[in-house]
């Protein structure tokens, strides 16, 4: 079983229940609520990313708060996901099972890239496509309180919202396909 070190982060932490078995009932819980909005049956999803990931699952995730617990973890880290710690020369010398980096976020400047590619090390990045969703939300949200808009028309947004598929670059303008004259402009 790998054992995958991860940097704590609430999207993050869905690698602790697609992957580790020991993760806590409540945690999973958590993540089936947070689901309930898009995916009908997060059971299932879970089983499909866990079907997906069959290479690494199952897996002991461990989620690291600091960089010093980065550091006591990497004798035994055979993967590391990190946002925002350094990893740097010292850190793969402490790391000798570590086979993959993973770069939470496009920015790398965190990793020592090169002392990677010498130590055999892939490093991947992934874009946080979440981040501009909630701000996106959050603005939206900001803009139905301020404009004094109808309960049921800030519940037509929140459907609307919901139903947007991120992975195709939308974005809150995407809300100008609202019925006209009713108060929502692009």
């Amino acid at each position: 079983m790998a054992n995958i070190v991860v940097q704590d982060d609430k999207i993050l932490r869905f690698l602790e229940v697609i992957l580790d078995p020991g993760v806590s009932a409540e945690r999973v819980d958590a993540f089936r609520d947070y689901l309930s909005f898009d995916v009908p049956d997060p059971d299932a999803w879970f089983d499909e990313q866990r079907r997906l990931a069959a290479a690494i699952y199952p897996s002991t995730v461990r989620l690291i708060e600091d960089e010093a617990d980065l550091r006591a973890a990497l004798p035994g880290a055979d993967a590391v996901v990190s946002e925002s710690f350094r990893i740097a020369a010292d850190d793969l010398a402490a790391a000798p099972n570590l086979k993959f980096v993973q770069k939470f976020g496009i920015d790398a400047r965190n990793i020592d890239l090169d002392a990677c590619a010498a130590e055999g090390v892939p490093v991947r990045t992934l874009r946080r496509r979440v981040n501009g969703t909630v701000a996106e939300h959050a603005i939206l949200l900001m803009m139905a309180v301020g404009r004094s808009w109808s309960k049921p028309m800030a519940r037509w947004i929140l459907h609307r919202f919901r139903r947007l598929d991120t992975s195709r670059r939308n974005s809150i303008l995407t809300m100008s396909r609202a019925p006209t004259g009713r108060g929502l402009t692009a």
